[in-house]
C-alpha cells in the first residue's frame, strides 16, 4: 500500500475488507472504474483539434456515432467489471465428481446429483445423492481429471470415498469442523458421521440415531428422523448443532458424542426443520449464544441456548419453505434465506418485513430444490444463487439482478472459498465448476492450472481480453487499447 495516492488507499480499503492486499491491483481497478474519465481526456483533446481546423465542434454531450464506437467500453460482452473484481467470475473449469477411478461405490454409472458442497483448507468435500461422500485435495488432483468425462482419481487416504450409510438413499450436508480437518456428513436416517480424514482408519465416528417410537421426543438420545443439516459453533468448535424432519434441534458434543450436550437439552420445533446454523458463524453478530433455524414451513426461528432455550426471534419470511439461511460476512444483522423460487434478505433488527425479495423464474427438478443455496461474496455487495442453469448475481442490498451466466447442467449448491477468491458450483449431473480470476485468486485450483495443460473456459470474456486489460498501467495504454479493439472490430 505504500507509494499509492490517498484516494487510492480509500478505494482499496473500501472495497477489500479481507486481507487480500498482496492479490490485489488496485490501479488496475481504478483504471477499469475510471475508464470514462480517459476517454473524456481524448474527447477534449479531439474537439479542440476539431475546432482548431475549423470543423465543428462536437456538442457536449452529443458525441458522433464514430467517436462513440471508438471509445466504446469493452465491457459490452459481459457484466460491469467491478463484479469481477469482488467475485471470480471471469473464468471457469469443470471436474467430474460421479465416479472413481479405484473405488466404485455407487451401484450405477449414471450421473449423480450433488447435494451439499464445502470448502476446507486444502480442498473441498462433495456429498452425493447415492450415498457417497468424496473429499478433494488440490495437490493431489491431476489435470487430466478436470474434464466432464473423465472421472476423478484415487484420493491420498481410504476414507476420502466412502459410502456414507450402505442403506442411505443420499448425503444431505456435508460441514467442516472449524479449526480442524474433519467433517460431518448427515443422510436421509437419522444417524450421520464424523469424519477424520487424518486417520488411517476407515471407520468414521457415527452418533446414533433415537428411539422413533418414544412419543416424548426429549427422552430419546438422537433423531428420529432425517437428519437434514448440521452446523458449527464457531466458538466452541466441538459443539455442533443438527436438525430433522422429527421436528428437533440437538446440540451436540465431540468430545462425548454418544450423549446430548448437558447445557441443552432438545429443541422441539412445530415444523419439519430443513436448515441449522450458528449465529456466531459471523463474528459480528449480538447472538453469541444463538441457534437459526428455517423449517419446511418457510419459518425462521433464532434461538437463544444460553440455558434453557427458548425462541428470541421469529420470522415469517413468506417462502414456501427454507432451503438456505447465510448470514453476511461484514454485518451482524443480515440475513439472506431462499426458498424454492425467491430469495429473501432479511435485517434481525427490524424482521418484520423483507429488506428485500426476488422471485426466480426456473423451476427445480426432482429434489435439487431442497440443497439450493445463497451465498454473499467476500465484502457482501453480492449475493449468488442458482436458478436453474442459471448462475444469478445479485445486489447484496435490494437483490437486484446484476448478471447472470448460464452453465451446463442445473446448479444444487454453491461455495465459496474467501480466503483463495474462488467460486465451487455443483449441479445435477455429479459436475463441479470453479470459478476465479486471474488477477486475484491464487493457490487452490490454479495449482493444478500452473502444473498442467488445462482447457480453460470463460465464463463471460476471453482470458486474452483479461490479460491485455491486466496489463494496462496508464491511460496512454488505456487509450491505445480502446483504439485497437475498434481496429480489430
Amino acid at each position: 500500500m505504500e507509494g499509492l495516492p490517498a484516494e487510492l488507499k480509500n478505494n482499496f480499503e473500501e472495497r477489500t475488507p479481507f486481507s487480500f492486499e498482496k492479490f490485489w491491483r488496485p490501479e488496475y481497478k481504478n483504471l477499469l472504474s475510471g475508464k470514462v474519465k480517459y476517454q473524456n481526456e481524448k474527447l477534449e483533446e479531439e474537439k479542440k483539434k476539431k475546432k482548431k481546423n475549423g470543423e465543428q465542434a462536437i456538442e457536449a454531450g452529443g458525441d458522433s456515432d464514430d467517436d462513440e464506437s471508438e471509445y466504446s467500453s469493452s465491457e459490452d460482452e459481459g457484466p460491469d467489471s467491478s463484479i469481477f473484481d469482488d467475485i471470480p467470475l471471469r473464468h471457469s473449469i469443470s471436474l467430474n465428481a460421479n465416479r472413481d477411478r479405484n473405488y466404485q461405490f455407487s451401484t450405477v454409472n449414471t450421473p449423480t446429483q450433488i447435494n451439499a458442497i464445502t470448502v476446507c483448507d486444502s480442498g473441498f468435500v462433495v456429498g452425493l445423492n447415492s450415498s457417497v461422500v468424496k473429499r478433494f485435495e488440490f495437490s493431489q488432483l491431476n489435470g487430466n481429471y478436470f474434464h466432464g468425462s473423465v472421472p476423478v482419481g484415487k484420493m491420498n487416504s481410504a476414507t476420502e470415498t466412502a459410502p456414507v450409510f450402505e442403506t442411505a438413499a443420499k448425503v444431505k450436508s456435508v460441514k467442516y469442523q472449524p479449526g480442524t480437518t474433519n467433517f460431518l456428513c448427515t443422510t436421509n436416517l437419522s444417524k450421520f458421521k464424523l469424519y477424520n480424514p487424518e486417520q488411517k482408519s476407515t471407520i468414521p465416528v457415527d452418533f446414533r440415531g433415537g428411539d422413533q417410537y418414544l412419543f416424548d421426543l426429549r427422552n430419546t438420545n438422537g433423531h428420529t428422523a432425517d437428519v437434514n443439516d448440521a452446523g458449527f459453533n464457531h466458538q466452541d468448535t466441538n459443539m455442533f448443532a443438527t436438525c430433522s424432519n422429527d421436528k428437533t434441534v440437538r446440540v451436540w458434543d465431540i468430545e462425548n458424542y454418544s450423549k446430548l450436550k448437558k447445557s441443552v437439552d432438545c429443541i422441539v420445533h412445530s415444523k419439519k426443520l430443513n436448515r441449522v446454523m450458528f449465529c456466531n458463524e459471523n463474528p459480528r453478530t449480538d447472538m453469541k449464544s444463538g441457534i437459526i433455524t428455517g423449517d419446511s414451513s418457510g419459518k425462521i426461528i433464532v434461538w437463544d441456548i444460553k440455558g434453557k432455550a427458548k425462541p428470541k426471534i421469529t420470522i415469517d419470511t413468506g417462502l414456501d419453505q427454507v432451503s438456505s439461511m447465510r448470514m453476511s460476512n461484514l454485518n451482524g444483522n443480515a440475513l439472506v434465506t431462499r426458498g424454492t423460487t425467491d430469495v429473501a434478505l432479511f435485517d434481525l433488527r427490524n424482521y418484520k418485513a423483507p429488506i428485500a425479495q426476488k422471485s426466480l423464474n426456473r423451476n427445480s427438478s426432482g429434489d435439487a430444490a431442497f440443497y439450493k443455496n445463497c451465498v454473499f461474496n467476500n465484502n457482501d455487495r453480492y449475493i449468488l444463487t442458482g436458478d436453474g442453469s442459471d448462475l444469478v448475481v445479485l445486489d447484496g442490498d435490494k437483490l437486484e439482478e446484476m448478471s447472470k451466466i448460464t452453465l451446463e447442467n442445473e446448479i444444487t449448491s454453491i461455495a465459496i472459498d474467501y480466503r483463495l477468491n474462488q467460486l465451487l458450483i455443483a449441479d445435477v449431473k455429479g459436475q463441479v465448476t470453479f470459478g476465479f480470476n486471474d488477477h486475484n485468486s491464487f493457490q487452490g485450483i490454479l495449482m493444478n492450472l500452473s502444473n498442467h495443460s488445462i482447457n480453460v473456459s470463460a465464463l463471460k470474456r476471453k482470458a486474452e481480453q483479461d490479460q491485455e486489460e491486466w496489463n494496462i498501467d496508464s491511460a496512454e495504454k488505456l487509450y491505445a487499447y480502446e483504439k485497437n479493439k475498434k481496429k480489430k472490430k
